[in-house]
């Protein structure tokens, strides 16, 4: 005899193939087998996956990582074939000429599928294991650098001066003992209330 089962969650998300007999987890209840183009709502139900909208061809394949400053400013960083495009929810950012901003890059597509990359606010650093680390930073929407970390910069100087090493021997260190109190003093050493 067919028994029916209805699921009214989802919010378990996809089920690993590893977890397939787990009938003990929770998670297993409102989980999928899979999930092709469909969003799970937080309410436990899903819906289907809205559509893109074409914003402008662009030639080629190419690496996309997220650049996100905060809600209202996010982008998009477009690596290719040796340059870096940057792209927004309308299209890619333009210059004054109405052309795309195009960075020289030094990676290949391929190697810019290899990227590491860590962002702190308006900076992002990409390493690569064949090329020194090199950054990128915004200072508008129009405004955008792609350069090579420095690490030879100069020590910060302090109001007495930059900071120096003491020489060898011009540091000395004095270690003496010091006695435990007494425990049967009248300094509260020992005992408690009434004591």
């Amino acid at each position: 005899m067919k028994t029916d089962y209805y699921q009214f969650s989802f919010t378990g998300g996809v089920i690993a193939d590893t977890l397939k007999a787990r009938l003990d987890i929770v998670k297993y209840a409102s989980g999928a087998k899979s999930l092709q183009n469909m969003t799970v709502m937080p309410q436990g139900g899903v819906s289907k996956r809205p559509g893109f909208r074409f914003l402008s061809l662009f030639p080629g394949e190419a690496r996309m990582i997220d650049f996100v400053y905060n809600e209202s400013q996010s982008y998009v960083l477009l690596f290719t074939q040796g340059y870096m495009y940057i792209g927004v929810y309308d299209g890619l950012i333009t210059g004054g000429d109405g052309n795309p901003l195009k960075f020289a890059s030094p990676y290949s597509l391929e190697q810019a599928l290899a990227l590491d990359y860590a962002q702190c606010a308006d900076i992002m650093y990409l390493t690569h294991p064949d090329f020194p680390p090199y950054k990128i930073s915004r200072y508008s929407h129009t405004n955008w650098t792609f350069s090579q970390v420095d690490f030879n910069l100069p020590p910060a100087p302090t109001a007495s001066g930059p900071i120096h090493p003491p020489a060898p021997g011009a540091l000395s260190v004095t270690i003496s003992a010091v006695q435990p109190p007494d425990s049967g003093s009248s300094d509260g050493g020992g005992g408690g209330a009434g004591a």
